[in-house]
């Protein structure tokens, strides 16, 4: 891999540095879920936090303190999510969210570094209120973004699939002359640590995208050449961190749907519309010979959501031309249907019958016009 750019005598330590609390950021973040609705919400504030990545224990003289209580100035990490009553914890990628973070390497000669976090699929996780256990998976994706870095990388890092637990440990996050030994505890009296790691995250792992005049094919083998270079010959970014803090969980109103909506979250739904006649349409105009029969067609369209169900009610202005007093129909919904009705000419029928085909407070009407049947001859 040193051979590929030359560029390994050129990594300094800063951008190592850098990479390890790009992964401390990555670990903090990692139990932040929201899932839409639930009947409790739970805050995690983490104001001490270590990191060890196993290839850069050397390069680093052991673990990284993230996240140190004794300085003031030091973030102090606030995660929320909805917690259900199962103790479900979770949420989809799209609810994950967290600021980019720029870092000031130009001491370096690399300018300014970008890393952006986001999840690279759905995320669970569980917390139990009474014993303070939490368990929880996320698969994240890491950009490092350096325009002035060498010769400008752009590179991505997916997936860190990051497993938290309330449970484990003693874990040495130290060297062999200073160890820190640290052990994951549940929040069952306000606060806890959790213990997690990574694995399998391997140079097969690390891509480039196409950036700074490079295709993407030559980003990644730029990216991978450096980032082998920083992890040894063991090329691996499997790693261990600790977070500590406390956690609350508190009451929230009902989960209730959004306006306009109904049902229970997460099921909620625009609620449809019942069945209603926007429009009858029937045969305009039809001609039948006294003592026989005609056919008229009579559309209904339906403007609802649902099914329409109801009869036509027919009524003809001519005694001697008779209509069915109804007939169903079932319409489905944003649909027309069709009805063929069958009217009948008496044998004296004459003139004009006027029929009216009435369903749902709409209204057609029809013009039949009777011929006089022809005589026969006699012999």
């Amino acid at each position: 891999m040193r051979e590929k750019s030359g560029l390994t005598g050129r990594v300094s330590n800063k951008l190592k540095a850098l990479l390890v609390a790009a992964l401390a950021i990555l670990g903090a973040s990692a139990v932040l879920a929201s899932s839409a609705q639930a009947a409790e919400k739970l805050e995690l504030k983490f104001n001490d936090s270590w990191i060890l990545v196993d290839s850069l224990a050397v390069l680093t003289g052991g673990g990284l303190h993230a996240l140190d209580p004794a300085d003031t100035a030091a973030p102090k990490i606030t995660v929320k999510g909805d917690l259900a009553s199962d103790g479900a914890f979770s949420g989809k990628a799209s609810d994950f969210s967290f600021p980019d973070q720029a870092i000031d390497a130009s001491s370096a000669g690399m300018g300014t570094i970008t890393l952006s976090i986001s999840a690279a699929s759905d995320y669970t996780g569980n917390y139990n209120k009474s014993t303070g256990v939490f368990t929880g998976t996320l698969p994240l994706s890491l950009t490092v973004d350096g325009p002035n870095a060498l010769t400008g990388i752009k590179c991505q890092i997916s997936p860190l699939n990051i497993a938290l637990s309330t449970s484990g440990g003693p874990t040495d996050f130290g060297s062999e002359e200073e160890p820190v030994l640290k052990s994951a505890t549940p929040f069952a009296g306000g606060n806890g640590a959790l213990l997690g790691s990574w694995s399998g995250v391997s140079l097969s792992s690390v891509k480039g995208i196409a950036a700074y005049g490079s295709d993407e094919a030559t980003m990644t083998d730029t990216c991978q050449t450096i980032i082998g270079a920083l992890v040894g010959e063991g090329n691996s970014f499997d790693g261990s961190i600790w977070l500590a803090g406390s956690s609350t969980v508190t009451q929230v109103d009902d989960p209730e749907c959004p306006a306009g909506q109904v049902g229970t979250p997460p099921n909620c739904e625009t609620p449809k519309t019942v069945g209603k006649v926007s429009k009858v349409v029937v045969t305009k105009k039809a001609v039948v010979k006294a003592g026989k029969t005609v056919k008229i067609k009579v559309t209904v369209s339906n403007s609802g959501d649902l099914a329409y169900k109801g009869k036509i009610a027919l009524k003809s202005t001519n005694r001697q031309v008779k209509a069915p007093k109804a007939v169903a129909i079932t319409v489905a919904g944003h649909k027309s249907a069709t009805k063929v009705i069958v009217l009948k000419a008496g044998k004296k029928a004459k003139g004009k019958a006027v029929v009216t085909a009435s369903i749902g407070g709409k209204k057609a009407k029809s013009t039949v016009t009777v011929k006089a049947a022809k005589k026969k001859k006699r012999k």
